[in-house]
């Protein structure tokens, strides 16, 4: 598809209205198109012409129509547009009868593939019917110079009769003002207009000069007459500024500036001008002042906002994923019969927005392969634009002799790199460790000079899903690499700075959008789609904070551990179960087992089961071979329990009974049967490898409820509601709607996520705690450790009893289904799955809900369930999700415990529920498996635990894309841990 050959529709300039000027805002939405067929839509409606616009020039404006629209009149067609995110005029005069109404007919269409993927079908801005006088402004460009205290202001006035020799004889004249930020007139002169075109020259002398800490803006009030009538007035705000690149520094007004940034795409709709002007209004709070426009033009009223509160803007043509295999676009860079599309898009947003003094940058696209089209844009815009800089990415797909950008576009550099280095980044695609440290096959241009510009970097741990279900405080972990990134940029010469990605998370409800795979439900932003702050908002304010100050809480170099008296602690063997009483509380040891069986105080259990290794990542055997000492010492007891987790590690566990509920834990690793998880190539990065945790863990009953915490932090003044903060409590379920306060979150967990998991804020990972509280309503553990300082978090997790795995007799199977080992990370190590028509799996069951796990893979398709004899879901898909696919390993696609269905609410009687092999798949997968790990049965009197994590270090392996990562936990034989508790009473 094309558009006319070099045909560009300019905008109409904004105006005032008089009795000679009029705009009609018309009520169309895409809510109103009709689709004829795929990619492409219909709406028809009717024009309503006053019969006092005769002889007047009537307009059609779009704002954003896309990608393609076709215009028709009265069964006439006008004209055809290509593009949905420029503004373009049609002059449809000779088209409308006026005093009467006109059939308008608008065909979009679409197209995807050939210069953006978000080239849509769509009415995302207004369309506006203007009538202005015959002779009217029709475009206004200002320049601006300064020489030492004075500036000199360009203007420069088109007509609508442009080389129309007729023009002339009219009696026209242009008047103009130019007004401060005060509303006083600076400047003013009347000139009459002899040509279609009008240049003028206005001095201001000590002009208020723009920046994004100084916002101060002008006005041009242009009033144009014909005959002594006053026939239009045109208004226009411009900023006087200058931009430039000295010395590898980007220079406004010839102060050196970082650009503090975040990538932004903006949104569309009701209500987004609202919700832009808040968004904007909270970035300015967070010392935000540069604004990276993603895949498609600003809008003007975003350019306005940024122009009004004072953001540095880089807007990039409608340029996205040129020639680039992942998401199936076409290499059209140099298709001769794509010119004018590339060129005429250009030059509307070029001709639209050249006023707006937020603008810096002009980018010619991103992410694409350069060609002769982009060539003709960048032409273009160095005669019609010189003030400004431009930029493309990917520079190192332009060749030597072709043209230099002004600034060296990268796109999520590793925080190792030389943040001056000109190189870019290439994907490998093995997948066992990588010879490259960072994970990128990297290219370098060592004899480019320019400064470097980061177009996305710092990613929002989005893709790692995996790692983000287990621990939320990934979100927090992540400001260490925003907080990292930009010391470095303050400190380079060389990299004038960029824009963290993103704003606003990417969701798409419905595969009816069309994008690639990779494009889809991308949650890299600061925001969550409901408006709420992220934590990694925060970090990035006090990032971009320049003046913020640095503390760190000094940690506690106090045990809780005190010498007690022996004698008051009481030990005996009966029936090969060790019990040892302090007081109120009894502990008792399975002799056979050699585990810490139970925790009492009085008849309420305080602890189910314990210590247990913890190793995230590295997949234990169950405990066995266990051996169990206990004896007195003159302060306390000791118990030892030695044992193996499967054949894969012996470890020795020592346990201190303190007299006043005081329990200290040491473990040791006296013997290891494998290899640490090696480094493993993802999409864009390495997995640093080892295991994600190391510690121990005690299984506490499901009435631990609350968590309270004292830790060292970057920052001292968090938000009271922040996971990240130094100090506070959160309670297993919360009311807040907020990111901490979330529990259920169907993006992340799928739809049938009931939230009994708890919320972020109680379940996320404290880490550098000084102490850590666990508490139920009258009890409370605490944890403590004297050699360092430790990171704790509650996990919720059903009860042995409550869970039916695949391979129980419980499960009734009707049809062929198949019996698969996998301990990786299925229940138990295994699963069951079918791919049949009609092959099901049934259980009977008696609670208030039940949940279905299994696994998610490439071959995996789509089911459906019956509760009680009715279909209650069908088409759940165990395919992995869109989000997950950038950020997996070839051969690591399969992931654990996915939660394919669940209900709750139930009546407590016998229930019945079936899940049933569809024998369909999406078009992604490879085959149409359904594969059940195991059921979970619900009750609303205790079907939970609560399994407390105390660790003596973590990672978040996944965190690629340029992030900081800690180094990898290597444990080995001979590696040690411990841990001290007490538990006590709370007072009611």
């Amino acid at each position: 598809m094309k558009a006319e050959e070099g045909k560009a529709y300019l905008p109409v300039v904004d105006f005032q209205e008089t009795t000679e000027c009029v705009k009609q805002e018309l009520e169309l939405s895409s809510d109103m198109l009709e689709v004829t067929k795929k990619g492409t839509a219909r709406l028809k409606t009717m024009l309503s012409v006053p019969k006092e616009w005769r002889d007047k020039c009537i307009y059609l404006r779009f704002d954003q129509t896309g990608c393609i629209t076709r215009v028709e009149i009265n069964d006439n067609y006008v004209g055809q547009h290509y593009g949905g995110y420029t503004t373009w005029d049609m002059e449809i005069t000779a088209f409308v009868k006026t005093g009467s109404d006109n059939k308008l007919v608008l065909t979009l269409m679409e197209d995807r593939t050939s210069m953006n993927p978000y080239e849509i079908i769509g009415i995302h801005g207004k369309i506006t019917l203007l009538c202005l006088p015959e002779n009217h402004i029709k475009d206004v460009a200002i320049a601006t110079s300064i020489q030492k205290e004075e500036a000199t202001v360009h203007i420069k006035v088109q007509g609508r009769s442009f080389n129309d020799p007729a023009f002339a004889v009219h009696k026209t004249a242009c008047g103009c003002k130019i007004f401060d930020k005060d509303n006083r007139i600076v400047a003013e002169k009347i000139e009459k207009v002899a040509e279609a075109t009008l240049e003028m020259r206005m001095k201001i002398t000590n002009p208020d000069l723009w920046s994004a800490s100084h916002p101060d803006l002008y006005k041009v009030q242009l009033d144009w007459f014909d005959h002594g009538s006053c026939q239009e007035t045109a208004v226009v705000l411009f900023g006087i500024r200058t931009v430039a690149v000295k010395e590898q520094e980007l220079c406004i007004n010839d102060i050196p500036v970082k650009l503090k940034g975040v990538c932004i795409k903006e949104p569309h709709g009701k209500g987004s001008f609202e919700k832009l002007t808040k968004d904007l209004l909270r970035l300015k709070e967070a010392n935000v002042n540069y604004l990276r426009v993603m895949y498609y033009p600003a809008s003007t009223q975003l350019l306005s906002l940024c122009d009004e509160l004072g953001f540095y803007v880089q807007e990039q043509a409608s340029v996205h994923c040129v020639d680039q295999i992942n998401t199936a676009m076409a290499s059209t860079q140099n298709a001769p019969e794509y010119r004018g599309c590339y060129l005429n898009q250009f030059k509307e947003m070029l001709q639209r927005d050249k006023n707006h003094p937020s603008i810096l940058i002009w980018s010619l696209g991103s992410e694409s392969t350069f060609g002769s089209n982009m060539k003709a844009m960048y032409t273009y815009c160095r005669e019609y634009d010189p003030s400004r800089l431009l930029n493309f990415s990917y520079p190192m797909s332009i060749p030597e002799e072709e043209i230099r950008p002004d600034l060296w576009s990268l796109y999520h550099p590793d925080v190792r790199l030389d943040f001056a280095g000109h190189y870019d980044q290439f994907i490998i695609f093995h997948t066992p460790g990588s010879d490259n440290e960072i994970g990128y096959q990297v290219g370098f241009a060592p004899e480019e000079t320019m400064p470097v510009i980061f177009d996305a970097y710092a990613r929002i741990p989005a893709d790692c899903r995996d790692e983000r279900k287990r621990d939320p405080a990934i979100h927090e972990f992540w400001g260490e690499s925003i907080y990292r990134f930009h010391e470095k940029i303050r400190a380079t010469k060389g990299c004038v700075g960029g824009s963290i990605e993103s704003l606003y998370d990417e969701i798409f409800a419905t595969e009816e959008e069309q994008l690639p795979a990779i494009m889809y439900e991308r949650e890299t932003g600061l925001l969550t789609p409901e408006g709420y702050e992220k934590p990694e908002f925060y970090h990035m304010k006090k990032a971009f904070d320049d003046t913020q100050a640095i503390i760190a809480m000094d940690k506690s170099e106090q045990s809780i551990v005190e010498h007690g008296k022996a004698k008051e602690l009481e030990l005996s063997l009966a029936e090969d179960i060790y019990s040892v009483k302090d007081g109120d509380i009894t502990y008792t040891f399975d002799k056979g087992n050699g585990y810490l069986l139970h925790a009492f105080w009085g008849d309420e259990t305080i602890i189910e089961k314990g210590p247990m290794l913890i190793t995230t990542g590295l997949t234990l055997g169950d405990w066995q071979d266990a051996s169990i000492e206990i004896f007195k010492m003159d302060c306390n007891v000791r118990v030892l329990l030695t044992g193996w987790y499967g054949t894969i590690v012996k470890v020795c566990y020592t346990i201190d009974i303190f007299q006043g509920g005081k329990l200290h834990t040491e473990y040791e690793i006296l013997d290891l049967h494998q290899p640490m998880p090696h480094r493993v190539k993802i999409n864009i990065g390495v997995t640093p490898g080892g295991v994600d945790e190391f510690g121990v863990s005690y299984q506490l009953p499901g009435a631990f409820e609350e968590v309270a915490w004292e830790r060292k932090t970057r920052f001292q003044d968090y938000p009271a509601d922040h996971i990240g903060r130094p100090k506070g409590s959160a309670k297993r379920s919360c009311t807040n709607a907020d990111f901490s306060g979330s529990s259920v979150e169907p993006v992340l967990y799928g739809p049938y996520d009931l939230g009994w998991k708890g919320c972020n804020d109680f379940r996320a990972l404290r880490f550098d705690c000084s102490f850590y509280k666990i508490a139920s309503f009258d009890t409370q553990i605490t944890a403590t450790c004297s050699t360092s300082t430790f990171a704790a978090r509650p996990m919720i997790i059903p009860k042995a009893e409550a869970c039916i795995d695949d391979r129980d007799d419980r499960i009734v199977y009707h049809g062929t289904w198949f019996e698969m080992n996998d301990a990786c990370g299925n229940y138990k190590g295994t699963e069951t799955l079918s791919r049949e028509a009609g092959a099901s799996a049934e259980v009977k069951f008696t609670g208030t809900g039940i949940c279905i796990y299994g696994p998610s893979d490439m071959i995996y398709g789509k089911s459906r369930v019956y509760l009680d004899d009715k279909i209650v879901a069908e088409g759940i898909d165990q395919y992995p999700s869109r989000a997950e696919l950038s950020g997996m390993s070839r051969g690591y696609e399969k992931r654990y415990r996915t939660l394919i269905f669940a209900a709750d609410n139930l009546k407590k009687t016998e229930h019945t529920i079936r899940i049933e092999v569809m024998g369909e798949k999406q078009n992604r997968a490879q085959e149409c498996y359904v594969s059940l790990d195991e059921f979970v049965i619900l009750d609303q009197e205790d079907t939970m635990s609560v399994q407390l994590l105390l660790l003596q270090d973590f990672q978040y392996n996944r965190m690629v894309y340029g992030n900081y990562r800690k180094e990898p936990i290597l444990f080995e034989t001979g590696s040690k841990g411990q841990i001290d508790l007490l538990i006590e009473k709370q007072a009611k």
